[in-house]
């Protein structure tokens, strides 16, 4: 009881303040991108939480609260298919019939959570549970918006180049990371008999971080650039910026040696113009140029 607690509380807490740092520091001119991907932290970092603190609620409230918490995952498909679309279509805007349709369907599954009427919990144990008909459409309503995100981002991950394939990796790698440990650990384990939830949020936690690398990182060589020239920049963005450009080395090697020349062909031609300038200027030694020279462009000629 005591690890599944402290598992959901660190989950929870950092899906949560990930959620917040992107929706801060990244340069997403589309509002709705952010306000998407804050809304789908905080509502996956509530599931985790409740997930873990329900072994402490009222005995009254035992049979009802595992349903209520699950009232926090209803919106999570939808919100995600959503804020893929957003992402990746220009223009994107749902038919009216298509948005009315589900918010019919998503009415059933709140109406079912309230109810108490999506998982029938045991009277030996609150994290035994039966799942109810609802459950199974719950869970089948989640394969399929989070399958077709899925496909999406495989879509355009196969279609593109450069950094928007290495984004839509990236995105994808979370999107079908958290799905896989989420329904083994909420579906699957436990039509086994086997109760061990709270390890799905190690699926989330994955997601979050993926998706916040790819969100900040909006150009993995100009951030590497920023980074050579001691500008400040989010941590994120510093500590995963060595893994993001060797997956960007094999997703993409062509596009990735041509601007790593253009990167270096840059430093030749910023050193060769500070050296003509110093030698016009100044009445400095050849040796006492580059020693200065040197020092200017240490960051970059390690």
């Amino acid at each position: 009881m005591t690890h599944g607690l402290f598992v959901s509380i660190f989950c929870s807490i950092s899906t949560f303040v990930l959620g917040i740092y992107v929706f801060r520091k990244s340069d997403l001119e589309h509002r709705k991108v952010r306000l998407y991907f804050l809304v789908l932290s905080f509502s996956l970092s509530i599931w985790i939480l409740g997930s873990g603190l329900r072994n402490f609620l009222p005995a009254g409230l035992l049979k009802s609260a595992p349903n209520w918490i699950l009232l926090s995952t209803v919106l999570v498909p939808i919100t995600l298919h959503e804020l893929v679309c957003l992402l990746i279509k220009e223009n994107y805007k749902p038919s009216g019939i298509r948005q009315i349709l589900e918010l019919i369907f998503l009415g059933f599954l709140f109406h079912s959570g309230l109810n108490s009427n999506l998982i029938a919990v045991s009277e030996s144990s609150i994290s035994v549970y039966k799942p109810l008909p609802a459950y199974h459409v719950l869970i089948s309503y989640s394969i399929l918006y989070v399958g077709r995100s899925i496909y999406l981002l495989i879509q355009r991950t196969m279609k593109s180049k450069g950094m928007i394939r290495l984004q839509s990796f990236v995105l994808m790698l979370g999107v079908a990371s958290a799905l896989s440990v989420a329904i083994l650990f909420v579906y699957i384990l436990p039509m086994a008999g086997v109760y061990k939830g709270y390890f799905a949020a190690f699926g989330v936690l994955s997601w979050v971080y993926c998706w916040s690398v790819a969100i900040l990182h909006y150009d993995a060589f100009e951030i590497r650039e920023q980074i050579l020239d001691g500008k400040k920049l989010p941590f994120l963005n510093r500590i995963s910026s060595p893994p993001v450009l060797t997956l960007f080395r094999i997703l993409d090697p062509n596009e990735y040696s041509m601007k790593l020349l253009v990167s270096k062909a840059n430093v030749v031609l910023n050193v060769a113009s500070k050296n003509h300038e110093l030698a016009m200027n100044t009445n400095l030694e050849t040796f006492e140029r580059a020693e200065m020279v040197a020092g200017i462009y240490q960051n970059r000629i390690k």
